[in-house]
């Protein structure tokens, strides 16, 4: 159950860590969307929301140790454990800092929550994402039923709404009922429309919404529907996702509109049309790509925007705004290179004595010893800065090499390298990392107990480090200690150097 336990904890740590990065693209796109929504047409800012809602399916926190290393790897154009191999990516942890201060509470919540109510949340999400999963596949058209005869005065209408607007017969199925235009199909989309419509409403108004449902059927909305849906089965818990589906679906009616006018449509004849439409009062399809109409404050904008369509033209800043929003989204994905996965503090920094990782001489297990994957951090207490430390301005550093055991938690704690004259330090940094939790390292996919060693820093407000990482004077009266872990890793109580970003 420990291992389960574990794996659990640093899955709804690395959740919390992809929300909060989430959260701050999809505010930025927001605020982007605001800034340019009186002037852009709709297609630009239902793109801005389509890269935001993209963040959510980019969850690199969820992904761990594999990837990170390969970023950082592929940045430094380095493969080997050398000094100054992490400069580049220390650079991006730094200015992205912003994009992890969910950390540190984020791991202190989660940790404090018990292996039994972390899978008791995890069954229920899990539960409800497969009920909603399975309640869109069951209510889900099977198929379109066409109308088995087509009046001859609607299939001449038809005919004459066709002409000029570029869309094929093969296109278009006409079913029974009084159903909403709409268009069904993810593979190969149709637009489906009903003999009521096509009976009442003029041909100019048919060729508006044909037009509409088909700039629907060539943006392949039914698939992106599918995308939404696949949201929301595993975030259905996520406030910012709602807003987000909000936006998506009024500017995605507002981009098809903006398609109606570009095909020759007057915006008094679509308007006449959508009008037409609401009266007849006709029943949803039952498809995600359906017309929607919307409240009355979707349709008074979508009114508006018909009424002054030269106010809505594409401009430069436009698609500069957009190439913005997606390098946000990229940025946000690829650059927090912290340990997502390792809950450290913010001030997490190996000091200067282990800037070179390389294993010394002495401490080499041989290649047979080494595991598969180091331990990974999942409950990490920070020390409290001892008061005659901070009365006396003493800092530094507290190396200890400490043993972690098959189960995770630390067994034997040594003192490495201490602060002079301030024993009550070096107490402080083992009493913390005794109650530090680990996924413990494997090998072969067996838990193994290893050595690692781990810096504890002792830091007053204020201090900044030296370019050679030595500490600097005290600048402040109160202090706080961080703490993060790096370094040497073996199968025994002596180990071979690894990097632990």
């Amino acid at each position: 159950m420990t291992a389960i336990g574990a794996m659990i904890h640093q899955f709804w740590f690395g959740m919390a860590t992809h929300l909060w990065q989430s959260t701050l693209v999809i505010a930025f796109v927001a605020v982007i969307a605001l800034m340019i929504r009186r002037s852009a047409p709709a297609r630009f800012l239902n793109a801005l929301w389509w890269a935001g809602l993209l963040k959510l399916f980019l969850p690199l926190p969820l992904l761990s140790e594999p990837v990170r290393r390969l970023i950082s790897l592929a940045l430094t154009g380095r493969s080997g454990a050398e000094a100054g191999v992490t400069a580049l990516p220390s650079m991006l942890i730094r200015a992205s800092g912003v994009l992890e201060p969910v950390t540190k509470p984020a791991a202190s919540i989660i940790a404090g929550l018990s292996d039994g109510h972390l899978l008791l949340i995890t069954v229920v999400w899990t539960v409800t994402a497969a009920t909603l999963i399975l309640t869109w596949i069951i209510r889900a058209p099977k198929r379109i039923v066409p109308a088995s005869c087509i009046d001859a005065h609607c299939s001449r209408r038809l005919s004459k709404a066709m002409e000029y607007s570029g869309i094929r017969a093969s296109a278009i199925v006409v079913s029974e009922g009084a159903i909403a235009p709409a268009v069904a199909g993810i593979v190969r989309p149709r637009i489906v429309l009903s003999e009521e419509v096509l009976a009442s409403l003029s041909v100019d108004e048919l060729r508006g919404v044909l037009l509409h449902e088909d700039a629907h059927r060539r943006r392949f909305d039914p698939l992106r529907a599918v995308a939404k849906r696949a949201a929301i089965a595993l975030l259905f818990f996520y406030p910012p996702l709602w807003l987000l589906l909000r936006a998506l679906g009024e500017t995605s009616e507002m981009a098809c509109d903006e398609a109606v006018l570009n095909g020759g449509v007057k915006p008094k004849t679509f308007a006449s049309a959508l009008t037409h439409l609401l009266q007849l009062e006709l029943e949803p399809a039952r498809t995600p790509a359906a017309i929607r109409l919307g409240g009355s404050s979707l349709i008074r904008r979508r009114f508006e925007r018909l009424g002054q369509p030269w106010r809505f033209k594409p401009m430069a800043r436009h698609r500069i705004a957009l190439v913005v929003a997606v390098m946000a989204v990229v940025a946000a994905s690829v650059f927090p290179l912290s340990s997502t996965a390792v809950p450290y503090t913010e001030d997490c920094s190996p000091p200067a004595g282990e800037a070179d990782r390389s294993p010394a001489p002495e401490d080499v297990a041989g290649e047979d010893a080494e595991p598969t994957t180091m331990p990974i951090v999942i409950k990490q207490v920070t020390p409290e800065y001892p008061e005659v430390a901070r009365a006396n301005k003493i800092a530094g550093v507290v190396i200890l090499d400490i043993t972690i055991g098959t189960d995770g938690t630390v067994g034997d704690i040594h003192v490495k390298q201490d602060v002079p004259d301030c024993p009550e330090i070096a107490e402080a940094a083992i009493l913390a990392v005794g109650q530090w939790l680990f996924r413990p390292a494997l090998k072969d996919d067996e838990p193994v107990e290893v050595t690692i060693t781990v810096p504890v820093r002792f830091s007053l407000n204020g201090n900044k480090d030296s370019t050679d990482g030595a500490l600097g004077e005290a600048g402040g009266s109160s202090g706080e200690a961080s703490s993060g872990s790096s370094g040497e890793a073996s199968s025994g109580s002596s180990g071979q150097a690894a990097e632990q970003d």
